[in-house]
């Protein structure tokens, strides 16, 4: 659906069996050439991510789960999860080269990345696909990263 200059377009994106796709909008004569455009912009629009679909932040659940752990993790901590396109967290990874974990601390805190909520997933293209998420926390988190 799109909605320009006071009016609405309704149309859908159609997936071909060849992995491409074709725009199939309600007829209209007033649709023109800036209308087709605009809905092909849709078309290569990339959505990021989103843990638990902005219902809750992520900073809460990092800092309950941090808490409730017999742990403190005071050190600088990075972690690669790969989010499936139903927004499960389905791999969890703490890269060596920038982290400095004990096998018990890196138990505990695989069980927290990998028991969390479903995120929104990651929109590209038009497709829902898997995508991997670098979160660097430094008792806060601050960075994000995504790979696809």
């Amino acid at each position: 659906m799109l909605y320009k200059n006071k009016k609405r377009y309704l149309g859908s994106f159609i997936q071909r069996s060849d992995s491409s796709s074709v725009i199939q909008i309600e007829p209209d004569s007033t649709l023109t050439e800036s209308i087709i455009a605009d809905i092909k912009k849709y078309q290569s629009i990339s959505v990021n991510p989103v843990y638990y679909f902005h219902q809750k932040k992520l900073a809460d659940y990092m800092s309950a789960s941090l808490h409730s752990s017999r742990f403190v993790f005071n050190k600088p901590l990075n972690v690669l999860l790969t989010i499936n396109s139903s927004g499960i967290v389905t791999n969890v990874e703490f890269p060596k080269d920038k982290n400095n974990l004990d096998v018990d601390e890196e138990s505990e805190l695989y069980w927290i990345y990998s028991t969390m909520p479903r995120w929104q997933p990651f929109f590209y293209k038009n497709k829902v696909i898997p995508v991997k998420i670098l979160l660097s926390n430094n008792t806060t988190l601050s960075t994000m990263s995504f790979e696809h």
